[in-house]
């Protein structure tokens, strides 16, 4: 808004003045004058005072990065007299926005047994500014679920560039995210203001093969067992089927069970049946306990094998981790009884043959 002497200038934007007093060969070019305005300061600036009479010629000289033309003569006014309607200098910007959301999506042949997985998102956005470089406008983690997504409400400006990492995959497989840095950012327009990021978890499965091993008893008259297995992916539990949660198998049986790659998992017989010795052997001994616990991290093909011993017959021991007596014990009992019995027959011969070695028969 233009007033007259003593009056000041008002306009809204960053602007530049020229005015120029008279006309023709008397005319005087004034000093210019600029006006810096702030956004989060009044939308409108007093610039003045200015002599009656002076043709200004109003230019802004910085749009903060608005949309349309860049930035120009807006127009051109008279100072009026003081006491007149201001002549006021209006400056259109235009600032459309828009929003980026992020999605997760999971895939895979073990995508079902991820579903209650949580994925922590890492979204940023920053935009150029026009005196070189840029700034971060948007930092934020959110943590989803298989086919969950977040749209974020806060207004960015257009150019923006926004991308997503994902510190925490939920153990996945593979791991693909369409705009996950700043050299490959998904820009924000006015055609496309609402952006999205979407990152993709691919679970592939692995096996895990437990199989039961019997010795000693009869394998028709023995079992079946009962069988429980757990799972965990990234400290999330992995979500099998009933059928390989807990099953029952008989000697010399064996269970194929797909797990997500990289799962680690317990298998543990909660029925051995009353043999008096379990032993478990497994394929894989980086656990505490090494290869005798049942756990392992299925990255291709792992197994475990539970073996049940029945020498001692069904019931015959303690049950449990308790050792079985083997074969030689067996043999070792009777061979010392065997030599007692003889013994005790050798004394009573000879106490017998001392006091009536006479006497016939002797019998034993």
């Amino acid at each position: 808004t233009f007033f007259g002497v003593g009056q000041l200038l008002s306009v809204g934007r960053p602007v530049r003045i020229d005015c120029t007093l008279g006309a023709g060969p008397n005319a005087v070019e004034l000093q210019p004058v600029t006006a810096e305005i702030s956004p989060a300061e009044s939308l409108s600036k007093a610039v003045g005072p200015f002599p009656v009479g002076a043709v200004c010629k109003v230019y802004e000289t910085d749009n903060g990065d608005a949309t349309g033309p860049a930035p120009g003569l807006i127009d051109t006014v008279v100072i009026t007299p003081e006491g007149s309607p201001p002549v006021e200098v209006d400056v259109d910007n235009k600032f459309p926005s828009g929003r980026v959301s992020v999605a997760k999506v999971v895939d895979g042949t073990a995508a079902d047994q991820v579903a209650k997985s949580e994925f922590t998102l890492h979204v940023k956005c920053s935009r150029s500014l026009t005196a070189g470089g840029s700034e971060k406008i948007f930092d934020k983690k959110v943590k989803l679920k298989s086919g969950q997504s977040k749209a974020f409400k806060k207004a960015l400006p257009i150019g923006a560039k926004c991308w997503a990492t994902e510190p925490k995959d939920g153990g996945a497989t593979r791991t693909q995210i369409d705009n996950d840095s700043k050299a490959n950012a998904v820009v924000i327009t006015e055609a496309a203001s609402a952006i999205d990021v979407i990152a993709t978890n691919s679970f592939n499965d692995a096996e895990l093969i437990v199989e039961k091993q019997v010795n000693g008893g009869n394998p028709d008259t023995v079992g079946p067992f009962t069988f429980a297995v757990e799972c965990t992916l990234a400290k999330t539990k992995v979500l099998l089927p009933g059928k390989d949660r807990q099953f029952r198998l008989a000697a010399n049986e064996h269970r194929v069970i797909a797990v997500p790659k990289g799962s680690t998992c317990e298998v543990r017989e909660t029925d051995n049946g009353g043999a008096s010795r379990v032993v478990i052997s497994d394929s894989d001994s980086s656990s505490k306990q090494g290869s005798s616990d049942g756990i392992v991290t299925v990255n291709k093909k792992e197994t475990v094998i539970v073996t049940n011993d029945f020498t001692a017959g069904p019931g015959g021991g303690s049950g449990g981790n308790t050792p079985a007596n083997t074969g030689s014990q067996y043999v070792m009992g009777i061979t010392w009884a065997a030599l007692l019995l003889l013994g005790v027959g050798v004394g009573l011969i000879r106490y017998r043959g001392r006091k009536s070695w006479w006497d016939a028969p002797i019998q034993l």
